[in-house]
């Protein structure tokens, strides 16, 4: 009688349909964080809206795991880059001469950074700003605490 029962209760569960999901997004930036093309081949960039950075590898995207040496290039395109300095742990940015540059003529690359001033204390954001279509030469100090890159540009540290 049990074996009945249990035959009972397998055929259905046997002879339902299966759902399958759609497949979503590949892993990585949304697609309006630009191309990952041989030219950006190692630079890192962050998703839109998160805290979730990606390194253009073999022409895509691709999500970074755990923490990474600050790297010495970065791609900002529709939102802005939020970057921690070496005023902080597991720092985004290393400090040195830096220039963004624009990706198309009429892109104007912008920097606003906070560097620590005293413990708990940060300094009021200074920023600078380029011309359209010219690169923009800044220095990162080394107790730059927060930076925020802006316009559709490739920040490299020289």
């Amino acid at each position: 009688m049990l074996r009945v029962v249990l035959v009972g209760m397998l055929i259905p569960l046997i002879s339902a349909p299966v759902a399958c999901a759609e497949p979503g997004q590949p892993p990585g930036p949304p697609p309006q964080t630009g191309q990952c093309t041989a030219d950006l081949e190692g630079a890192m960039t962050q998703v839109p809206g998160t805290n979730t950075l990606s390194v253009c590898r073999g022409g895509a995207w691709q999500d970074v795991t755990g923490p990474q040496p600050p790297a010495d290039r970065w791609v900002s395109q529709a939102s802005p880059l939020k970057l921690h300095g070496q005023g902080m742990r597991n720092s985004d940015m290393a400090a040195g001469k830096w220039i963004g540059t624009p990706r198309d003529s009429s892109t104007t690359c912008r920097a606003q950074q906070q560097v620590v001033v005293s413990p708990g204390e940060l300094s009021t954001p200074t920023a600078v700003e380029g011309n359209p279509g010219q690169p923009l030469h800044f220095d990162v100090p080394a107790r730059m605490f927060l930076i925020e890159l802006s316009g559709d540009c490739v920040w490299t540290r020289s």
